[in-house]
């Protein structure tokens, strides 16, 4: 099994890192008002935005294995069976998904659907799928 790290764009790694840290901020001035309502909700807000990347963003990693591709977000896994995968192409679709950079390949899928991901590493992600799957279309960068 191949593992390969996200890549990540600095805009969206600012606004990622953005939310906790304004959680915190609200959570040590509440601290510091005494007013204990307001110590409860930031601390509860920075731990359950805490709780929500955990559950949902790290760790990421998208892994080349022997009979499958697994996309790890969090707590959750997809696993795509080489033969189920069709194409492979660049996309900057912005919809939601495993990816925190908008240079994005797009997997698209025997049974019509896609998965956006970013792999750091585009060309070595590319020739790993292509080397355990090589009926897989490969189109080059727009």
């Amino acid at each position: 099994m191949v593992t390969f790290a996200p890549k990540v764009d600095l805009w969206l790694a600012v606004v990622i890192a953005s939310a906790p840290l304004i959680a915190l901020g609200v959570a040590v001035a509440a601290s510091l008002t005494g007013d204990v309502a307001a110590i409860v909700a930031g601390w509860a807000t920075l731990l359950g935005v805490v709780a929500l990347y955990a559950a949902v963003v790290w760790p990421l990693a998208y892994e080349v294995g022997e009979d499958s591709l697994v996309i790890r977000f969090g707590l959750m896994r997809t696993r795509v069976p080489y033969e189920d995968i069709t194409r492979i192409r660049p996309s900057r679709n912005i919809l939601a998904s495993p990816a925190l950079s908008l240079d994005r390949l797009r997997i698209d899928r025997r049974c019509g659907g896609f998965l956006p991901i970013a792999p750091d590493d585009r060309a070595g992600f590319i020739g790993a799928v292509q080397a355990r799957a090589p009926h897989v279309a490969v189109e080059a960068r727009r």
